[in-house]
């Protein structure tokens, strides 16, 4: 469901590449919360990338990191740790990948 879902937000070819990166997170990170099962999470995520869309309208040099190779290579350890039933392992690499953006 998580590779699924973060394929069909893949930026489209004429959007600017951060606009499409940040549809393609966005789905990414409010499906993992949708499919752990909590609302609160899923609310409090969405809010979250609410303010990260305007701060990047704000700052758009902050654009380069979303639109780099970093971000999907994350979201992909991640999937194969899900597909892969390794929740420890899909744990760590969230937790590195939020250590990561976090810079």
């Amino acid at each position: 469901m998580v590779r699924r879902t973060a394929s069909a937000a893949a930026p489209d070819a004429g959007e600017p590449s951060y606009q499409g990166a940040m549809r393609a997170a966005r789905a990414f990170h409010l499906t993992i919360a949708e499919a752990a099962g909590s609302g609160r999470l899923s609310r409090v995520l969405e809010a979250l990338l609410d303010e990260v869309e305007r701060l990047l309208h704000l700052m758009p040099q902050l654009t380069d990191r979303l639109t780099s190779m970093v971000e999907p290579a994350a979201h992909e350890r991640i999937i194969a740790a899900i597909d892969a039933g390794d929740g420890e392992q899909a744990a760590a690499h969230m937790r590195a990948h939020l250590a990561e953006v976090s810079q």
